[in-house]
């Protein structure tokens, strides 16, 4: 639960993979949520989800899945994931990369001020050239996670599959090699992220 020093709260690292496919929709599959508190990192919910509808492409040469990942008992039903993620993350403050994405394919909210998106960390941003102008169009494009760990934390990642664990561990490694400073910024009453399109607000509350 979120408590008075906002330094020692929990914080939990998401990056569900969207690696199903029925034609232009994507669905979502599996979900990794982790949790990090006071420097130690263990797995809340690292599952997968059975497909809610039709699946055209397991993207196997990309995330090292096929349809045995992806069938009960071995995965979830999607109202089930959904449910332990949304209970999981109530009253935590959310760390990500590109957390929009994560949120509308879980169809879930959270409130904007906890979250800490380091793809929208304008500190980061700009050490990758990313433009972090208020209402400026390019301003809305964001640093791939595999770069921002490379430039800020001098590491690669992900070298043959895409890997939900090390994506929520790199996000939140990110987040604290930044923390003591972003968390001022924001006690302060600030915000040191770019701003998101509106369209995006009703997955922030």
């Amino acid at each position: 639960m979120v408590g008075s020093n906002i330094l020692l709260t929990p914080r939990v690292g998401q990056d569900p993979s969207n690696v199903t496919k029925r034609r232009d929709d994507w669905m979502v599959s599996p979900v990794s949520c982790r949790m990090h508190l006071r420097f130690i990192f263990f797995a809340l919910l690292d599952v997968y989800v059975t497909p809610t509808d039709t699946v055209t492409d397991y993207c196997t040469t990309t995330h090292g899945l096929d349809a045995r990942h992806l069938l009960p008992p071995a995965a979830v039903p999607f109202s089930t994931a959904k449910a332990n993620v949304a209970e999981l993350l109530r009253d935590h403050i959310l760390v990500g990369h590109a957390l929009w994405t994560s949120l509308a394919l879980l169809e879930l909210t959270h409130p904007a001020v906890l979250t800490r998106d380091v793809a929208t960390y304008s500190a980061f941003r700009e050490r990758l050239g990313y433009d972090s102008s208020a209402g400026s169009p390019s301003s809305w494009a964001y640093p791939p996670l595999k770069d921002l760990v490379r430039v800020i934390m001098r590491r690669d990642m992900e070298p043959l599959f895409v890997n939900t664990t090390e994506s929520a561990r790199a996000a939140m490694d990110l987040f604290r090699c930044h923390r003591e400073v972003w968390e001022a910024v924001v006690l302060n009453k600030g915000w040191p992220c770019v701003i998101l399109p509106s369209y995006y607000n009703h997955l922030y509350t």
